[in-house]
């Protein structure tokens, strides 16, 4: 079985879902099975009704509704030929309008989005796009059966940011599977959604489809995993940013998850995960382009030390601590797990000296509160608005050139601090943020550009 994954732009609108119909039919002979995204920008209109209701802008509210409206009637008017099809979808939209209408209304009147009010606005994207692209499959005689997620991608409860139960994802997947009646069929289905087990509708964090797909490869033991998005695949850098940037054929996963958790944004991080569990292929292709051959990444890793990319993140704030006094490290480990578990803060890195203990924190402001459960047991810097540089590459601490490279480019800029991953692939600088594009286009040139 093959997963194959599409993006919002990929769905964006109705010429873009018929080039999915015709890139899906290219691969029907191995029984492809489907994941959706919300069509581009549904998501933020989404999260924009509930935060613009919790304020009390209705009238933003209500030009958000109709705008995510009328972006799936036209989708639906111009992508499909049958009145008969037309008319049942836009019923369906119309009862869509009604639900998005009465959960903002409550969320209004409480003048507060909770995560689950949110999740309950946000499956609507995913939900319409996906029965869109099912309708056109049939429409084009793709034999497509549209599966609803939240009956197979069950979840716990933890809103915006779930995680599936992947046995009973499987048993359950494997249930409704085993009922449908159609011959060959491919299956449509939606990403980023899944529910409790009392049926409330979840997400598992945006830009999550990725995700979905590697959950759906794992349990089914897909043969391959398509993620078609707007970029022929992974690039030495980000191509809008440096034009010169060269398409990188091949990724070990390893090398795959940490471009994209030091901020590639090619793959949602998590997808790695039950992907390289099961050892399956994955490859990464552009829809727009689909001629690309596109980046393929697999269990197989370059033996010798090469960077293959560099990746910049913005807006990182870094925390220092040196406690007051020495304690166990076990247990002073276990008190700063503690802290950032009460505070829902995820490090992006963290490096810790025989004295000192160095936190780097991706996007929005550090909370006082969360500086002061620091303070209580230690000095605390905080330094804010800085830029991580991140070389990635398997081995490439073996050979010190790369190093020496790396922190050659670097020779006009201002370092804070540098970090090593804990497993070794890649090589970090904390720089000011006005001097971070300069810098990474150093970088660049010097290691993919000679």
């Amino acid at each position: 079985m093959l997963i194959m994954k599409f993006g919002g732009t990929s769905v964006e609108n109705a010429a873009a879902m018929h080039n999915v119909a015709s890139i899906v039919k290219q691969h029907q002979h191995r029984k492809p099975f489907v994941v959706i995204s919300a069509i581009a920008q549904a998501t933020n209109l989404l999260t924009s009704i509930g935060t613009n209701a919790a304020l009390g802008n209705m009238s933003v509210v209500q030009e958000n509704i109709a705008t995510f409206i009328s972006k799936h009637v036209s989708i639906i008017e111009e992508g499909i030929s049958s009145p008969q099809t037309q008319r049942r979808l836009k019923e369906t939209v119309a009862n869509v309008q009604q639900d998005l209408e009465r959960l903002s209304q409550g969320i209004f009147f409480l003048r507060e989005l909770s995560p689950r009010s949110l999740d309950a606005l946000c499956v609507f994207g995913e939900y319409l796009s996906s029965l869109c692209v099912h309708e056109i499959f049939l429409e084009q005689e793709i034999p497509g059966v549209w599966l609803d997620a939240k009956k197979f991608m069950l979840t716990d409860n933890n809103f915006t940011s779930a995680s599936p139960r992947l046995d009973e994802v499987q048993k359950r997947l494997q249930n409704i599977l085993h009922n449908v009646e159609k011959e060959n069929p491919i299956f449509v289905t939606q990403g980023f959604i899944g529910a409790t087990e009392e049926g409330i509708p979840t997400t598992m964090g945006r830009e999550s489809s990725d995700f979905t797909a590697a959950v759906l490869g794992s349990v089914l033991n897909a043969d391959e995993i398509q993620i078609w998005t707007d970029v022929d695949g992974f690039f030495t850098a980000d191509p809008r940013v440096i034009p010169t940037a060269k398409l990188i054929p091949h990724l070990s996963y390893a090398e795959a998850l940490e471009l994209a958790d030091r901020g590639a944004k090619v793959l949602h991080p998590k997808t790695m995960l039950p992907i390289a569990e099961k050892n399956l292929p994955l490859l990464i292709r552009n829809s727009k382009n689909p001629t690309s051959a596109g980046t393929s990444v697999s269990s197989s890793r370059n033996e010798f030390a090469t960077a293959v990319g560099v990746t910049l993140k913005n807006n990182i704030a870094i925390v220092s601590l040196i406690p007051f006094e020495q304690k166990n490290f076990s247990l002073l480990t276990e008190i700063l797990a503690g802290i950032l578990a009460e505070h829902k803060r995820t490090p992006l890195f963290h490096s810790a000296g025989e004295r000192a203990h160095l936190f780097g924190f991706e996007g929005g402001k550090i909370s006082d509160s969360f500086i002061q459960a620091f303070r209580e047991i230690g000095s605390v810097t905080l330094v804010e608005k800085k830029s991580l540089l991140t070389i990635v590459g398997n081995n490439i601490f073996q050979s010190p050139s790369v190093v020496m490279r790396f922190m050659k480019s670097l020779a006009d800029t201002q370092l804070h601090y540098m970090t090593m991953s804990a497993h070794r692939l890649s090589l970090a600088a904390v720089v000011n943020e006005e001097d971070a594009l300069r810098s990474m286009v150093a970088i660049h040139k010097e290691f993919f550009e000679q």
